[in-house]
């Protein structure tokens, strides 16, 4: 069988073939012949974004590149050394880089990794949020600094404000930029014990339609479950942002969250050996609306993180195939 195998790689090679199966038995084996015969290694960092987007990568490198892919499991402490030390993983789909930045920064002056897209077409990721029916019934209410005028609008001597868990670095960003605001008066801070609580909090005040305000995070499935309206906090203020993340801050200043540097990585040796693949990488950004929807399929449907990834390819060809083509 082994000969046979053999005998169809060199003859299917010959007439410019992508791949073929072998069959042996009732099992069937998929020849790769993508990628120069390399093996596409790709990193999940084992969190439900990251593990779903090295699912869609593997799925789509084997059935628009003929590539062998294999799915490796990293974490984000130690990705940037082995692709250092052995230019593997071949592919980081979800590498936020400023947690990793004296890292990265050594792989970019040694040329041992590139960032060939951005993995998300966001950049700002945290925020404050109410439900969608505050700014229908108040527009103004849209920006963080109107805030002050949302117990009158709504005649209520407090209005509830969902922060962190009181050991998240946000619970201290919240607590600062409430003072920054000058809201200190206006909201009444509930503190969940723990992220399902806070989710449970969320769930309640959309659903009862109550204004509120609360602080979340993407990609994330609450804010595809949920009817929501995200708050304007101005722009980012690098300089105010180091005193808003101490607990000590004294005079805290209004600013925006930070923007996160989040990328779709390969290992330089890409280049070289994939070069098939430069294209797609460059295009593959993900919309984060999307990623919100597929998270909350994932947990809807309790699905794991191959199965994620193949109901995108089956509901959302229009993303992944501008992906595909070339431009």
């Amino acid at each position: 069988m082994r000969n046979l195998v053999a005998a169809m790689i060199i003859v299917l090679g010959s007439f410019g073939a992508q791949g073929a199966f072998a069959q042996s038995g009732a099992d069937a084996e998929l020849i790769y012949e993508g990628c120069r015969g390399e093996v596409v290694t790709i990193a999940d960092l084992q969190w439900p974004s990251a593990s779903i987007l090295a699912h869609i990568h593997q799925q789509l490198f084997r059935s628009e590149f003929n590539c062998d892919a294999q799915v490796v499991q990293s974490d984000l402490a130690n990705v940037a050394a082995t692709i250092d030390a052995a230019q593997e993983p071949k592919i980081v789909p979800e590498l936020w880089v400023n947690r990793v930045a004296g890292q990265w920064n050594k792989l970019g002056e040694a040329q041992r990794a590139f960032m060939a897209a951005s993995s998300f077409d966001a950049t700002t990721l945290e925020g404050w949020f109410v439900p969608s029916k505050v700014v229908a019934d108040f527009p103004q209410l849209g920006a963080a600094e109107k805030l002050a005028d949302m117990p009158g609008l709504y005649e209520r001597d407090k209005i509830r404000f969902i922060t962190c868990p009181e050991k998240w670095a946000c619970h201290v960003l919240n607590d600062n930029l409430i003072r920054a605001f000058g809201l200190q008066n206006v909201f009444e801070v509930v503190v969940p014990q723990s992220r399902f609580e806070m989710d449970q909090m969320i769930g309640q005040i959309i659903s009862a339609r109550e204004p509120a305000v609360f602080y979340y995070w993407q990609p994330n499935a609450v804010l595809h479950q949920f009817d929501f309206a995200a708050l304007s906090l101005g722009d980012y203020v690098a300089d105010a942002y180091p005193c808003l993340a101490q607990s000590n801050c004294g005079t805290p200043k209004r600013s925006d969250f930070p923007s996160e540097q989040i990328g779709l990585v390969a290992a330089s040796d890409v280049r070289a050996d994939m070069p098939e693949l430069l294209g797609y990488l460059r295009r593959a950004t993900m919309p984060i609306a999307v990623m919100n929807e597929l998270l909350a399929v994932q947990e809807r449907q309790a699905f794991t993180a191959q199965q994620t990834a193949t109901h995108f390819i089956e509901a959302f060809p229009e993303t992944w195939q501008a992906w595909v083509s070339a431009p």
